[in-house]
């Protein structure tokens, strides 16, 4: 069986020069952005285990990776 759920995904990211933008990973493909407050992208996904990272981009340039999570999906 194999049916689709939507998940919301949200971050909560800061930087003193300011977020130009923040990407979703989820396994290993980038699933969506976002350019403004609040971070979050709901995501339709298969069940199973599934590992998700963010990226973070600030307006000097700067790219910043978060750490790696996992998550199972009934």
């Amino acid at each position: 069986r194999s049916t689709q759920g939507t998940i919301t995904l949200q971050a909560e990211v800061s930087d003193a020069a300011g977020i130009s933008r923040v990407e979703w990973w989820v396994d290993g493909q980038q699933v969506g952005n976002n350019t403004q407050m609040p971070y979050s992208y709901p995501i339709s996904i298969n069940p199973g285990k599934h590992r998700i990272f963010i990226k973070i981009f600030d307006l000097a340039g700067n790219e910043t990776i978060s750490s790696e999570f996992d998550f199972e999906v009934d």
